[in-house]
């Protein structure tokens, strides 16, 4: 075997067109997402290796953000791409087969740079399956440059791209440039009408349902249903899991952790440690209070189920192809909070990971958007591991006060944007994004992004966890906990009517919402209405150390000091206000 030869190879397209599937293709599992060399650029890399004749081939496969054109832009986007385009040795443009013409454009830009390319004519089979006809043999000649026709969701075609990169030549005659000019568009169509034949066909009923996700009625109308339809789901999975892993737990490992219990009986702090109060039969787990009992029944137990199952339905809602028609319903409400429908797609992702939908911000047009945006994600957005935290406080609340959170929730993220968009109200522009058709989502790659976000989620969760549960039981060995309660949060009850055994779960969910679960439920005396009341101060209270660290690095300390204080008076505030309605006009049960 030869030495081996590596090489850069820049994904580049427009968004939608399945880039990211026929990443996963090239790369498999090898992937690293984060800050290209000298930009601000957020790129995904990968690496693939090959042979041919004898030679070991390594590609670093960079997957570029999707763009429509390298000239209409000069975000910090475009500059950073342009960076990278002219680091690639090789660019793999990925162009829908169904929008030939508007992804052509893109295309006539690329070639200018004067780099070797491979055109991979993506959605094969759905440009078939429309009635369209291209013919590749008669487009490469057009474009100077191989066109292989993938579909990157099953795979087919990606063999044949492969072999196309790696006996591809390094080195073109004609000389490059870094300003890529405007196409001429009858030149592009010109190359359309020689290499495409359309046939006309009947209108699916899929293709009819996409038609009414638009609709200004019918459209609002879908999107409450999904909404509902996403929650009940939601919760039937959540339940369904929670009690299949307890009864995992309980079968694999009461028998050990008994032994291990009476093992530890003459170390009286280890056991408590390690195994917490296992007296009962079963094993409570959530109130045991042990590293190796609560420690890991939380995040496994309680707070992964809702965690997998929103994962779950966010998944399939996105491979469908649906979100993009939420942002176009919502884009009359998004402009009473000075954003447009576009701003909805962020705050989606929000309720995955708060992290991700801040970074997810950055399509929006200005720095006064994306403030508004973050602030209420990070204020009135659960994320998946708060999400977690409702629903396994729904026991102690019961179905009417859940549902009383979830609107509050919902008035508050309505009253916190009002608030922040009533200066800003032409700080807009109008909604302009594509449509990308809707779809039957595909089980494997859907289950493989399931099972991919679990994984993080749990390498996340698990150690923080513990490690959280490790910190409040030293301090409760140590007295320092009581001290606590009595001199800094000896107000709660005065003001949010919560006993001052919330404290720990005050404390502790400020690095994960999970840990603030462990404390809360342990709390046997926590009536239904405290229960609602903490539940909704966690929710609303100040985010986890994570959430912190990019909104730093996103808008600076100020602008991070000015969302902590309002976060402080929000959730404060709405703590008081559920006092008095259980105290005056309701029940304190």
């Amino acid at each position: 075997m030869n030495a081996k030869i590596l090489k850069t190879v820049v994904l580049v397209g427009n968004p939608n067109v399945g880039k990211s599937s026929l990443f996963y293709r090239l790369t498999g599992t090898h992937v690293v997402t984060g800050n290209f060399p000298g930009t601000t650029l957020s790129v995904t890399r990968g690496t693939l290796i090959t042979h041919h004749h004898r030679t070991e081939y390594a590609y670093e496969i960079i997957d570029l953000p999707g763009m429509y054109s390298l000239t209409e832009q000069t975000t910090t986007v475009i500059k950073g791409a342009l960076f990278v385009l002219s680091q690639a040795d090789i660019i793999i443009n990925v162009i829908d087969s169904t929008q030939l013409k508007r992804n052509l454009y893109l295309h006539c830009q690329l070639a200018a740079l004067n780099k070797p390319m491979i055109v991979a004519l993506n959605l094969y089979d759905e440009a078939g399956y429309n009635g369209i006809h291209i013919n590749t043999d008669s487009l490469a000649l057009r474009l100077n440059c191989p066109v292989i026709p993938t579909v990157s969701i099953s795979g087919n075609g990606v063999m044949a791209l492969i072999k196309t990169l790696t006996g591809l030549p390094l080195t073109i005659d004609k000389p490059a440039t870094t300003t890529p000019d405007r196409p001429s568009w009858q030149d592009i169509t010109q190359h359309i009408a020689a290499v495409q034949t359309v046939t006309w066909r009947r209108k699916t009923l899929l293709e009819h349902i996409t038609t009414l996700s638009v609709h200004p009625l019918w459209g609002s109308i879908l999107a409450f249903m999904v909404f509902g339809g996403t929650l009940t789901l939601l919760f039937m999975l959540s339940a369904s899991m929670e009690a299949t892993i307890l009864s995992v737990f309980n079968f694999f490992l009461e028998w050990p952790l008994r032994a291990l219990h009476a093992i530890l009986e003459n170390h009286r702090f280890l056991q408590t440690f390690l195994i917490g109060d296992i007296s009962g039969s079963p094993i409570d787990f959530e109130n045991a209070m042990g590293i190796l009992t609560t420690g890991f029944y939380i995040p496994l137990g309680q707070v992964a189920p809702p965690v997998i199952a929103f994962y779950a339905t966010m998944g399939l809602l996105e491979d469908s192809g649906y979100l993009p028609r939420i942002a176009y319903v919502a884009d009359t409400l998004m402009h009473r909070y000075a954003l447009h429908g576009a701003a909805i797609i962020p705050m989606l992702m929000g309720a995955g990971c708060n992290v991700t939908g801040i970074i997810g911000t950055r399509i929006l047009e200005n720095r006064q958007q994306r403030i508004i945006a973050a602030t209420l994600i990070a204020i009135a957005i659960p994320c998946a591991s708060q999400t977690g935290f409702i629903v396994a406080m729904a026991g102690r609340m019961g179905g009417m006060l859940i549902a009383c959170l979830i609107l509050s929730l919902v008035t508050l993220w309505h009253l916190i944007g009002l608030f922040l968009g009533i200066q800003r109200r032409n700080n807009y522009q109008e909604l302009i994004m594509e449509m990308p058709p809707l779809r039957l989502p595909r089980i494997r790659p859907s289950l493989r992004k399931l099972l991919h976000r679990v994984k993080n989620f749990l390498s996340d969760a698990i150690p923080i966890t513990i490690i959280g549960i490790a910190i409040v039981l030293l301090l409760t060995h140590t007295g320092l906990l009581t001290i606590i309660a009595q001199t800094l949060f000896s107000w709660t009850r005065t003001i949010w009517g919560l006993p001052q055994e919330v404290v720990p779960a005050l404390c502790m969910g400020l690095f994960r919402k999970e840990i603030a679960l462990t404390f809360l439920r342990a709390i046997p005396s926590l009536t239904r209405s405290q229960a609602f009341t903490a539940t909704l101060i966690l929710t609303l209270w100040f985010p986890c150390v994570s959430v912190y660290a990019i909104l730093y690095k996103e808008f600076g300390l100020k602008t991070v000091c000015l969302m902590t204080l309002l976060m402080g008076l929000v959730s404060g505030m709405a703590g008081v206000i559920a006092h008095m309605v259980f105290t005056t006009f309701w029940y304190t049960t």
